[in-house]
């Protein structure tokens, strides 16, 4: 007679619980909010092939706007046409591993299933890596950026150069004069993301009288899209939510000021690949009086850019004072 036993389990165990892992830590993730497939218009494209065929990089190719004149009536086009100027964007992808340990003492006397909590740890520490990874790189060497207030540099942010509906609407200029896509989903108007630092969004909405009003007025309700969901509100076609994830960092000025670096985001601004979804190894140790659950995950992001230069991200500096200093 035979008998099946853990060890004839085991494989199938990591696949599961890898797949509940990832489901979860997208779920939980702030970004995935704003991801979609290649065409979809979202901000961020999911990028998966890698899953199924060895690789380290996955290419987005990516067509230069034409910029000749054309012709009119009846001059002649053959020998006036314009060649088609090809780029692509390039995503590496990187190994990220993490692990728990308990022993058996630990598992026998704690009213935890320390199996289960093991997992549901390793699934946050993924959404997080996840998400950290992402916002990182979306303000990483940006190529346009808009300064809040009489501010034009990064080391010349006061603490009066806060957030405002005017530097608002100057990163959606800039972002428009880069003929930057505006995301659309379906049913819905073109907008532009913007995500901002919740110290930036305290000085919006407690400074801004024209933000006040704008929300009390004009703020479109009774949207089922999830990408409208946690807003802050919209003002000049730009969505707004804040996020602690985006960067605040001191700045040089005298005396030195917090900066919150926001991030407007266009349609395809970003690629996510995966080069592997996230696994789990589960392991014991010391005659099975310890036991180990590892994951790793291969996985990248990179800004989209055309002749090294973003396509669809406008950062906007301003000050981002902690209001409980």
């Amino acid at each position: 007679m035979a008998t099946t036993t853990k060890t004839d389990v085991s494989r199938a165990i990591p696949t599961v619980y890898g797949r509940r892992i990832l489901n979860e830590a997208r779920k939980t993730t702030f970004l995935n909010r704003f991801t979609g497939l290649e065409g979809s218009g979202m901000p961020i494209i999911a990028k998966e092939e890698l899953t199924k065929e060895p690789g380290d990089t996955i290419r987005i190719t990516t067509v230069k706007n034409l910029t000749g004149a054309g012709v009119t009536n009846d001059d002649t086009l053959e020998g006036n046409e314009e060649k088609l100027v090809i780029d692509d964007v390039e995503v590496t992808i990187t190994q990220y591993r993490h692990a728990v340990r308990y022993n058996k003492t630990a598992r026998q006397q704690s009213i935890l299933q320390m199996a289960e909590a093991s997992v549901d740890g390793l699934s946050y520490w993924t959404s997080q890596k996840l998400e950290s990874l992402g916002f990182t790189e979306l303000v990483n060497s940006p190529d346009h950026i808009i300064y809040g207030g009489d501010a034009t540099t990064l080391n010349g942010i006061d603490a009066t150069d806060v957030m405002s509906t005017t530097t608002i609407s100057k990163a959606k200029a800039k972002a428009e004069e880069k003929l930057m896509r505006p995301v659309q989903v379906q049913g819905e108007l073109p907008f532009y993301v913007m995500v901002i630092h919740p110290f930036q969004a305290y000085s919006l909405k407690v400074s801004d009288t024209t933000w006040q009003q704008a929300q009390r007025e004009a703020m479109p309700r009774g949207s089922d899209n999830p990408i409208f969901s946690g807003a802050l509100g919209m003002w000049d076609g730009v969505i707004l939510y804040a996020h602690p994830n985006v960067s605040r960092a001191l700045n040089a000025n005298s005396p030195a000021v917090y900066v919150g670096k926001a991030v407007l985001m266009g349609a395809e601004c970003m690629a996510h690949a995966f080069g592997q979804h996230p696994e789990l190894v589960v392991k014991s140790f010391d005659y099975d009086n310890q036991f180990g659950t590892a994951i790793s995950f291969v996985t990248g992001y990179k800004k989209s850019d055309l002749d090294n230069t973003d396509t669809g991200v406008v950062c906007a500096y301003t000050a981002a004072a902690d209001p409980n200093a």
